[in-house]
């Protein structure tokens, strides 16, 4: 019996996708979890996972961009929470670009 249908997600190089609820190597969902998915790679979504905001478009700065990031919750860095509130990255004139995908 077909019990559903689920489409192919194909991500094209400049493309990246944050998947809601992913499902572990295992098979066992991480509820309340985001896993990021960044291109070349297609994938069918498990039952549970769910895709935020669709596929989206990388964002390339240039060398004369900056970046000002908030985080919206801590996170682990190595062995300890860190719990920043502003983070910024100021113009790196030796790279060329950088690619982020900001949710």
């Amino acid at each position: 019996d077909i019990v559903g249908e689920v489409k192919l997600t194909t991500l094209a190089r400049n493309q990246y996708c944050v998947v809601i609820d992913p499902v572990d190597k295992s098979g066992i969902p991480q509820f309340g979890m985001r896993e990021l998915r960044k291109g070349e790679q297609s994938f069918f979504l498990k039952p549970g996972e769910k895709l935020k905001n669709g596929i989206q478009q990388v964002i390339v700065l240039s060398e004369y961009q900056s970046l000002l990031l908030q985080a919206r919750e801590d996170y682990v860095e190595g062995y300890k929470t860190v719990s920043y509130t502003h983070l910024t990255l100021p113009t790196i004139p030796l790279v060329q670009s950088l690619v982020v995908a900001v949710s």
